[in-house]
């Protein structure tokens, strides 16, 4: 991150690639000033990053919408964290964040939530 002109104070979050962490990781980011986090389980926003060629594991963006919303009404969304992919595969044409995430946004909101920024929910502003 330095290399890109980015100091750990300026970007204290850390999501480790595809979501997996262990001690190790976990200790090497408490040493760098960083704080691992995860996406929510269950949201399934995480799985904006599929295709449709991988068959029955592709997740169309009203599948992913539907789940958000469901699992708001079944566990509520305070606090929940909702991991979305802003680069994905060229082949997945149905980009979540072209055609989930404002109604997403919009349906939670009018649902009477609020979005803030990871740092500020996390107390490291």
């Amino acid at each position: 991150m330095r290399e890109a002109g980015i100091e750990p104070s300026e970007a204290p979050v850390y999501i480790p690639p595809y979501e997996y962490y262990n001690e190790q990781i976990s200790e090497w980011s408490r040493q760098l000033g960083l704080q691992v986090v995860n996406y929510t389980p269950g949201s399934w926003t995480n799985a904006d990053y599929t295709i449709p060629s991988m068959g029955a594991k592709y997740r169309s963006s009203e599948f992913i919408l539907n789940q958000v919303l469901g699992y708001e009404q079944e566990h509520g969304m305070n606090g929940q964290i909702l991991l979305i992919h802003f680069g994905t595969h060229p082949e997945r044409t149905d980009k979540f964040y072209d055609n989930g995430l404002e109604p997403m946004i919009l349906e939670l909101k009018a649902r009477g939530y609020e979005f803030v920024p990871l740092i500020q929910a996390l107390g490291l502003e």
